[in-house]
C-alpha cells in the first residue's frame, strides 16, 4: 500500500493552536503522531505559535490583524507558518512577535469576559475582517488535501471558515465533536446569549450537512447528537498502551488525592464544583479526599465565586 493511500493528505481546521501542552493540541498529537509530516497541515485562528513535532505546515488567521485592516486594507490577515518559524524563534520577525502578544491579550479578554455582546462583536469582526484571502485559497489548493477534518466549534465564524475551506478543497469532510457545542443545556437570562446560541447552532448545522463523516467522543454524546443532527456518528477517542495489569495499591493512605488537569471551560468547571461540594460533605468529620485542579484557563468572576 502506498503512503498516500495509507496516510491521506489531511488538513485540520481548529480555533486552537496545535501545541502539545494544550488540550486540543495534545489530542491531535495523540491521534496523528504516526502521520507523515508531509501529509498533514493545519489552519487555525489563534495568535499563538504552534509547538509540536507532528505537524510543520500551518496557516494562521489573526484577529488582531483583522482589526488593523480597518486602518490599512493591505494588512494580511493570514499567512503560512512553516517548520523553520515553529522550530526557531530567533528568525521570527518583530511584527509576528508583536502580533502574537496583541492577539494573546485580545483572546484572554474574550475568554475572561465571555459576555454575549463581546461574542457578537467578535462575530461581526469576522464578518468584515477580510479573512477570505487569496493566500488562504492558495494554501488550501497547494496542499491539495484528501480529507478536511474540522474541530466542531460553537462560534459562527469558525463554522464559516470550515465551510469555506471544505468548498474550495473539494475533499472529503470530517467533523469532530470533542465538547458539547450544540445542545441547549445551558442557563442564561440574557436574550443576547440565546440569540448567539441559536445563530451558532444554525451555522454548525450547515457544517454538519457539508461533512461526510461525524465523530463524537462518548456513547451518550453519540446518541444525543445522532438524534439532534440526524446523523450516524462514530466514536473517536485518544489512544494509549494498556498492555498488562495496572498497579494495585493494597494500602491506601488518606486523604485520597483527586487530580484534574486540562480545560475547565465548556461546562467542565461545573462538574468540578459538584465534585468539590461532594468532598466537602464527605470531609465534614475528617479529611478523606482532596481535589487538585491544574489548568491554564483564567478564571472569570463567576468561577472565582465558586472556588
Amino acid at each position: 500500500m502506498s503512503l498516500d493511500k495509507e496516510y491521506p493528505r489531511l488538513l485540520l481546521i481548529s480555533d486552537a493552536t496545535w501545541a502539545d501542552d494544550n488540550n486540543i493540541g495534545n489530542t491531535f498529537t495523540n491521534l496523528f503522531r504516526d502521520w507523515p509530516k508531509e501529509n498533514i497541515a493545519m489552519i487555525y485562528a489563534r495568535p499563538d505559535l504552534p509547538k509540536t513535532e507532528v505537524c510543520s505546515n500551518f496557516f494562521q488567521i489573526s484577529e488582531s490583524r483583522m482589526i488593523k485592516t480597518f486602518l490599512d486594507k493591505h494588512v494580511k490577515t493570514g499567512f503560512e507558518i512553516n517548520s523553520d518559524v515553529v522550530g526557531n524563534k530567533s528568525i521570527i520577525d518583530d511584527e509576528l512577535k508583536a502580533d502574537e502578544i496583541t492577539g494573546k491579550n485580545l483572546y484572554k479578554f474574550f475568554l475572561k469576559y465571555r459576555w454575549s455582546i463581546f461574542l457578537l462583536a467578535r462575530e461581526l469582526l469576522w464578518k468584515t475582517g477580510r479573512w477570505k484571502t487569496q493566500d488562504l485559497e492558495r494554501y488550501v489548493k497547494t496542499f491539495t488535501p484528501d480529507i478536511v477534518l474540522s474541530l466542531a466549534c460553537s462560534s459562527q465564524y469558525m463554522n464559516e471558515l470550515q465551510q469555506y475551506v471544505i468548498k474550495i478543497a473539494e475533499a472529503k469532510a470530517v467533523l469532530y465533536f470533542v465538547d458539547d457545542v450544540y445542545s441547549l443545556r445551558r442557563f442564561s437570562l440574557s436574550p443576547l446569549f440565546w440569540l448567539n446560541r441559536m445563530l451558532s447552532r444554525r451555522a454548525l448545522s450547515r457544517t454538519v450537512r457539508a461533512s461526510d463523516l461525524i465523530y463524537t467522543i462518548v456513547d451518550e454524546q453519540k446518541k444525543e447528537y445522532d438524534r439532534m443532527l440526524n446523523v450516524n456518528s462514530k466514536i473517536l477517542t485518544k489512544g494509549g498502551n494498556f498492555e498488562g495489569k495496572p498497579p494495585l495499591y493494597k494500602e491506601i493512605t488518606l486523604p485520597l488525592k483527586f487530580v484534574y488537569t486540562g480545560n475547565i471551560y465548556a461546562g467542565r468547571w461545573e462538574s468540578l464544583v459538584a465534585i468539590g461540594r461532594a468532598l466537602d460533605e464527605i470531609n465534614k468529620t475528617s479529611i478523606k479526599g482532596e481535589l487538585f485542579i491544574y489548568s491554564k484557563n483564567e478564571l472569570p468572576p463567576r468561577m472565582q465565586k465558586c472556588v
